[in-house]
């Protein structure tokens, strides 16, 4: 977790066709950038001078949009094939060129595909073309997923720009928060594309989406924010030569790029009915986001920052002081006649320049150890020799209880335990069964003699004709309500066996073998032996209870008991 200073960059566009046509003393530039690229004063008739220092500045007359996404978008890139999360943020009042720089013209984001792409594409078509670039140099030693999500804020309002038409819900998404995902907005299509084309395909059919107005500021108003997520993921393996130890990689990481609807005074932009409403809503939301800035300059004086104030904050908590490296684009206008938009956007990237964010790596790493997996795979065999023998085990214990109670579901014959057993792969109990010991199996051939005595119940019967007398039935129910008591008393050490079991286990991943391909048959495993077992504890104190009754012999039965 590294602390990163939010960059700050001005991009200064050229005067446009309305400036010049709305005032004579329009064109006297008042915005004048230092050789440095980090310096800028306002300076000029009726302007104020003020002079400001920021990460770097883009002057439209030195600055092409190539040279703009070298210096700004570039880096942006490589921290998502770090498995940084990467933030830019488009600033400014309405008109002051945020859309061009982020989109470019609406033909350019098409065109880009092509071999000769338009000199006016955005930061989002230059960006695409190199991540997927990036995934081409390396598609031979890892394997990528690119996904896109694209929504804007419209009104307080989030609509889902790759929504098809049909569920109308898409138009009022909501934003949810959990430990695992942090703030997400609940519903949003994911879309995963495979190629450049498409995902500018993508890209371009949301755009035509958003909600744009004419107003007297500019022709082609941004009525909505606009929210754009390219998701990367990446996997590859790395492979110590010495140890041979594999260390599996995976990454991920967001770059989000947010399009912010541009502020406008009312008496200028001349907005009315709905224009107004929409004019209305931006700027509640900057001030929004102005109020989130300044909590944390200043968190001291602030008890908390005011994320939930609106939507667009809320959807930006990561971005604005979490876990991201971001990136705040301020537009402006160097006309005299916008003087008052110009400082008021200055001023609000002077105060960006002192937030931090804290980026992390996203990126688990899941390590292999050679040795290890050996060893499991010989735990595995046992566990697996073990479970055989138990599974047996309880076909006498079920036997048992069904010639004492008489209760048919607890008969279980051999054949459909060994039916039941061969069918499930990687366990060959039939070869097993052949070299198994009479000791922990019990007889071969014959059932374990836990009735009563054959000749002292013949003789107790002779007389009557009876095959039970009513003493023995009573005195048989008793027997039965004492093993249930024992069984109850077992709980503990049954308790006591999972715990074995439970630790076996952790031990078990503890060697690092949480990637080996048997793992679902060894926990599959483990779960069996944890039931035979408790099945073999109850089945010892049935055993001892009858001996200790007198109903069996022990020197039949003691050497069925099994070694658990």
């Amino acid at each position: 977790k590294e602390s990163n200073k939010v960059r700050v960059v001005i991009k200064v566009r050229p005067l446009i066709e309305e400036e010049l046509k709305e005032n004579t003393n329009a064109s006297t530039i008042i915005v004048h950038t230092h050789a440095d690229n980090k310096h800028i004063t306002l300076k000029g008739e009726n302007a104020y001078d003020r002079e400001f220092e920021f990460d770097y500045i883009a002057n439209y007359k030195g600055t092409t949009q190539a040279k703009f996404y070298q210096n700004v978008g570039e880096d942006l890139v490589k921290n998502i094939f770090s498995g940084i999360n990467s933030t830019v943020i488009a600033y400014g009042q309405t008109g002051s060129g945020k859309t061009f720089t982020i989109f470019g013209p609406h033909k350019a984001i098409q065109t880009y595909c092509k071999s000769h792409p338009d000199p006016d594409t955005g930061l989002v078509a230059r960006s695409v073309d190199s991540i997927f670039e990036t995934i081409r140099l390396n598609e031979e030693d890892a394997q990528f997923l690119v996904e896109c999500r694209f929504m804007e804020i419209y009104m307080e309002s989030i609509v889902d720009l790759l929504w098809d038409g049909k569920e109308e819900h898409k138009r009022h998404l909501q934003v949810r928060e959990n430990p695992i995902k942090g703030v997400f907005v609940d519903g949003l299509i994911e879309m995963k594309v495979k190629s450049k084309e498409e995902l500018l395909s993508v890209i371009q059919n949301g755009a035509k989406n958003r909600a744009t107005n004419a107003t007297m500021m500019n022709k082609t108003s941004s009525r909505s924010h606009a929210i754009l997520n390219i998701i990367v993921q990446q996997r590859y393996i790395e492979v110590e030569a010495e140890t041979g130890v594999k260390r599996r990689h995976q990454k991920h990481a967001t770059f989000t790029i947010v399009d912010l609807a541009g502020s406008e005074r009312l008496s200028r932009s001349k907005s009315a009915t709905l224009r107004l409403e929409e004019a209305k809503s931006i700027n509640k939301s900057i001030s929004a986001l102005g109020n989130c800035i300044n909590a944390l300059i200043y968190p001291k004086q602030h008890k908390h920052i005011p994320y939930r104030d609106s939507k667009l904050t809320r959807i930006l908590t990561d971005s604005l002081g979490g876990n991201s490296k971001t990136t705040l684009v301020a537009c402006i206008s160097p006309s005299i006649i916008q003087a008052d938009e110009t400082l008021s956007t200055l001023l609000f990237a002077n105060g960006a320049t002192n937030i931090s964010t804290f980026a992390v790596v996203n990126e688990e790493v899941k390590v292999q150890n050679k040795d290890a997996s050996l060893l499991l795979s010989e735990e595995q065999k046992e566990l697996a020799e073990k479970n055989a023998l138990l599974e047996f085990e309880n076909i006498n214990l079920r036997n048992a209880l069904f010639e004492l109670t008489g209760e048919k579901n607890y008969k279980l014959s051999e054949s459909a335990l060994l039916s039941s057993r061969e069918s499930k792969p990687g366990l060959n109990t039939s070869s097993r069964l052949s070299k198994r010991p009479k000791s922990a199996l019990g007889m071969e051939n014959e059932k374990p003699d836990l009735s009563y005595d054959a000749e002292t119940d013949a003789k107790s019967s002779s007389g009557t004709g009876v095959h039970k007398s009513e003493m023995d039935k009573k005195r048989s129910a008793l027997i039965i309500k004492q093993m249930m008591s024992v069984i109850q008393s077992l709980q503990r050490e049954i308790a006591k066996n999972n715990l074995i079991i439970r630790q076996l286990k952790e031990n078990i991943k503890g060697r690092d073998i949480g990637l080996s391909p048997n793992e679902g048959e060894n926990e599959h495993q483990e779960a069996s032996l944890s039931k035979i077992i408790n099945n073999s504890s109850i089945r010892n104190a049935l055993i001892d209870k009858l001996v200790e009754e007198g109903y069996v012999d022990p020197q039949k039965i003691i050497s069925s008991k099994p070694h658990t």
